[in-house]
Order: structure tokens, then C-alpha cells, then sequence
């Protein structure tokens, strides 16, 4: 049986009186594998290698930070430099991206330990 995966995704921004512009957009495709991660993960203050699991190569991956308070960067790593790219806030909204199979992807809470969902699909 084939498994099919879906992401959706809208952006709109409102001032109370006129909608100001909004960008929707939806995928799907069909997974080879059988594979799906669905993992809470405590994320510390320093930087860790995202444990992608059995899903490793991943295909698509989506991050929510469940902490209240504290947020947590996403980063590359460059010659054993972290590079952050994108910063998950505090009960914010998910971040998915299509994974590019040779990059690990790393992450940090910046006060605390965190509490990040993490939803991995293989190719």
C-alpha cells in the first residue's frame, strides 16, 4: 500500500480591518518507504545533532517548540561552525522544510531545555 504525505501550509496577516496578502500552499507525494517519526524531543542548551531516527535519509521534516517561554535555533554545520538559520519561538508556529539528505541539522535552546515535536517522513 502506497503511503501518501501531505503538508499545507497558509500565512496571512490581518491589521483588524483589511486582510493584507496571504500565501497558501499544499504538496503531497508519495513515500517509498514505510517509515514516520512522530517524537517529542527535549532539546538542551547546547547545540545537538536532530535525531531523525529510522527516518534517516529524511524527506520532509516539521518542527513545533511546545516550550512557553524559551525558543530554540535551528542551524547547519560549517567546518564545526554552527550556522543558525531559523529560530523556532516560544509556542510558535511549526517550521517545515524539505530535507536535503546530506546535511545534519542542528538545534538549541537558548535558556532551557525545550520541548520540540518533531514529524519525520523518509523519501
Amino acid at each position: 500500500m502506497a503511503i501518501t504525505k501531505t503538508v499545507a501550509v497558509q500565512l496571512g496577516v490581518t491589521d483588524g480591518a483589511f486582510l493584507t496578502p496571504t500565501l497558501a500552499v499544499s504538496a503531497s507525494a508519495t513515500q517509498a518507504g514505510a517509515d514516520v517519526v512522530l517524537q517529542p524531543f527535549s532539546v538542551t542548551t547546547a547545540w545537538t545533532a536532530v535525531n531523525l531516527g529510522q527516518c534517516s535519509p529524511a524527506d520532509w521534516i516539521m518542527l513545533v517548540n511546545r516550550d512557553a517561554t524559551n525558543y530554540v535555533q535551528i542551524a547547519v554545520d560549517l567546518t564545526g561552525t554552527k550556522i543558525p538559520f531559523a529560530r523556532l519561538v516560544p509556542n510558535g508556529a511549526p517550521m517545515v522544510l524539505p530535507a536535503d539528505p546530506t546535511v545534519t541539522l542542528y538545534w538549541k535552546a537558548n535558556v532551557a531545555a525545550c520541548l520540540v515535536t518533531c514529524l519525520v517522513t523518509e523519501p
